[in-house]
């Protein structure tokens, strides 16, 4: 943490399910409430219980298939708190977009790699991404630091 100073937020894609990892990270998040922390994980028990112990903590509800996309945007998935989405890109068209905006504010698209679907994606009202492009992480950094957006 110490050495990602310069960094506005963090990001954390939590994998673990067991209650000593919640509790690991809820303690993580009050010991370093310096900058906005994004938690990640499919797993709507534990997005509760961290909002529960660290409500500042901004959670997101992963999104990696077709079935757990009907089951998000049918509203058979509840999580208390819920800051948005976390969710595989290649899932995303205007509808499920707009269903999922609808549902949490935050929508996180991963992992985009061409220009031409970054563009479709904001126009849809998408709000972050994830790529593994270098040139396409330089165009959206300079482009978000000449409107004054954030950028990490």
């Amino acid at each position: 943490w110490a050495r990602t100073r310069a960094a506005q937020f963090g990001f954390i894609d939590a994998k673990f399910r067991s209650r000593a990892g919640v509790e690991a990270l809820i303690s993580f998040a009050r010991r370093h409430r310096d900058r906005a922390l994004f938690v990640s994980t499919p797993n709507a028990r534990v997005l509760t219980e961290i909002h529960t112990g660290a409500p500042w903590v901004h959670t997101l509800l992963s999104v990696c298939n077709v079935g757990r996309m009907r089951s998000v945007l049918g509203g058979h998935v509840a999580v208390a708190g819920l800051y948005g989405f976390s969710v595989n890109q290649s899932l995303l068209d205007p509808t499920t977009t707009a269903g999922l905006v609808h549902r949490a504010p935050f929508v996180l698209a991963y992992s985009v790699d061409s220009m031409a679907r970054v563009r479709n994606l904001s126009d849809w009202g998408v709000r972050g991404i994830t790529t593994d492009s270098l040139p396409i992480a330089r165009a959206l950094s300079s482009a978000a630091r000449a409107r004054g957006a954030r950028v990490v």
